[in-house]
Formats: structure tokens, sequence, C-alpha cells
């Protein structure tokens, strides 16, 4: 008991230690990342990074699941279930992925009216906005 104490304490500790590490890192980060590349592409890659966070709750738990039903049905020698469950995840990964490449695509395409990205000029002095479009659509693709 006393060792099972100890070694939750000491974990506990050093699960806070990396969590004042992590948000000092990454405030040192933001200040230089928004010095470093000025407001506007900085917002930018804010946004990109953003959408890329939420697209990861579009997962539903289906990586869990894999995980489980691989172990379950491993045991039990069920190829066939395993196998049926595993194509229906693998059908709305795919169903998902068309419907969001079409939404990226639509959503690319009407990029600086949707993101208001009007002040986003390049050194010469023009609106640029080419490169957002191409990020931005790189980015939905690998989401």
């Amino acid at each position: 008991m006393v060792r099972l104490s100890k070694t939750l304490m000491r974990n506990t500790v050093t699960n806070y230690i990396y969590l004042g590490t992590y948000l000092v890192s990454a405030i040192f980060m933001a200040r230089f990342l928004l010095l470093g590349l000025g407001e506007n592409p900085y917002g930018f890659w804010t946004l990109l990074w953003a959408i890329f966070g939420y697209s990861l709750l579009l997962d539903f738990g289906f990586g869990k699941t894999i995980v489980k039903f691989t172990a379950e049905y491993q045991a039990d020698k069920d190829i066939k279930r395993y196998s049926q469950i595993i194509s229906s995840v693998f059908m709305c990964y795919l169903v998902m992925s068309i419907i969001l490449i079409i939404a990226s695509a639509f959503l690319t395409y009407f990029y600086h009216l949707v993101f208001q990205v009007k002040d986003m000029l390049n050194q010469n002095g023009k609106l640029d906005i080419r490169y957002y479009k191409l990020c931005f659509m790189i980015f939905a693709i690998g989401i």
C-alpha cells in the first residue's frame, strides 16, 4: 500500500511538472511565432491547426473500438465477424473522407470570402491567396 501511494505521488508530481513545462514552452513558442510570422500568417496557421484539432473528433472512437475488437476476436478466432467490423469502420472512414474532401474543396474555392482574408498581402502589395488556399487544401486532405 505504501509503495502504491509513493508511486502515485511521484507520478502526480511529474505530471504537474510536465504540464507546467508544456504551458511555459507554449507561451514562449506562441510569442516567437507571432513575432516571426506576423499577425495574419500566425492567425492563418492557428486556424489550420484548430481545424485539424477539431477534426480529431471525427474518429468517433473507432480507433479504440478496433483495438478492443482486435484483441477480442483474436482470442475467439472469429475472423469473419472481425472482418465485418473492420469493413464497417473502413466504410465509415471512407464516406467521412469523401464528405470532408468535398466540403474542403468548396471552402478552398471560397476561402477568401469565408475567412475574410482581405489584408493578407505578399511582398509586392498584392493579395496572394493561392498560398493560403493550397495550404488549406493540403491540411484538408491530411485530415
